[in-house]
């Protein structure tokens, strides 16, 4: 799965909240663009910028389970929702828990 596709499935999991994806995007653009600048290698790109993108997976459970989005929360949910999110997009087992990490 390219980036983009990732991106589309990010929106469509954000479910319509708008915060969420201005956010994913912007914290996605800035991370792009760091990366590049440094030059990095292909695959470490394209690390970096699916990990932006799926950085705040955790958010909308979070906001339903704990009634905020505290980055302790997100790290205790956040692992088990990226392997699962990412888990069908053709992505090594490497790159996913490299992710994840």
């Amino acid at each position: 799965m390219i980036v983009s596709e990732m991106i589309t499935k990010m929106i469509e999991y954000s479910n319509g909240n708008l915060h969420d994806i201005n956010h994913f995007m912007k914290v996605y653009a800035y991370a792009k663009t760091i990366g590049e600048c440094e030059k990095l290698d292909k695959n470490t790109q394209t690390v970096l910028e699916v990990a932006a993108i799926v950085h705040d997976i955790a958010c909308p459970l979070c906001r339903e389970k704990y009634g905020n989005t505290n980055g302790k929360y997100q790290e205790e949910e956040g692992e088990i929702l990226v392997a699962e999110f990412l888990k069908d997009t053709g992505y090594s087992e490497e790159f996913i828990n490299r992710v994840i990490f």
